[in-house]
């Protein structure tokens, strides 16, 4: 077995008038990576999801860990969120909770917390399968959460709560070509 070490982007630029799959990877948040890649240190590449906060913040930890950068479609954040900007940090929160505790229904977005965990989960075994190792993967809270938790919608919230910008969550996983 080796680890996936599951690690939310860098703190980003909020700007109400765009969609947060859209959001850049603040300069301040940026400034704390360097530190993070001390933590990661043996890992043979980084994977990224696409989104630009996520992009951002996987090349400068791949630039410190002086690896690979790969970005892979399937990592973004839980998907198409139509939902207008929170203003009030309880109403997202309440609008999370809900994903988390009806995990197959679209509550919030278009897509379920199931789905959004079974595309995780595939994107994460495509670019796994490509590097030997330990792998980062520079993704976001809620699939992260969804991942780790393993359904539990109870502990996948908790989880959520919890993870700060540049948290890591470490999972064990398959080497290449060993079983699941």
């Amino acid at each position: 077995m080796r680890t996936l070490h599951l690690i939310k982007h860098a703190r980003p630029e909020i700007d109400p008038s765009r969609p947060a799959a859209e959001w850049f990877a603040s300069a301040r948040g940026l400034e704390r990576v360097e530190a993070l890649s001390g933590q990661l240190r043996g890992v043979s590449a980084v994977l990224s999801s696409s989104e630009p906060k996520a992009v951002a913040t996987a090349r400068r930890l791949a630039a410190a860990l002086g690896v690979l950068l790969e970005e892979l479609p399937g990592l973004h954040e839980h998907a198409r969120r139509s939902a207008p900007f929170f203003e009030d940090p309880a109403d997202f929160h309440a609008a999370v909770r809900a994903l988390f505790e009806q995990p197959a229904e679209a509550v919030f977005g278009e897509e379920s917390a199931d789905a959004a965990r079974t595309r995780f989960r595939a994107a994460l075994e495509a670019g796994a399968a490509r590097h030997a190792g330990d792998l980062a993967v520079v993704a976001h809270g809620t699939v992260i959460s969804l991942l780790a938790a393993g359904g539990d919608p109870a502990r996948g919230f908790a989880l959520w709560q919890q993870l700060d910008f540049l948290g890591v969550v470490r999972v064990a996983w398959p080497d290449p070509g060993g079983a699941a």
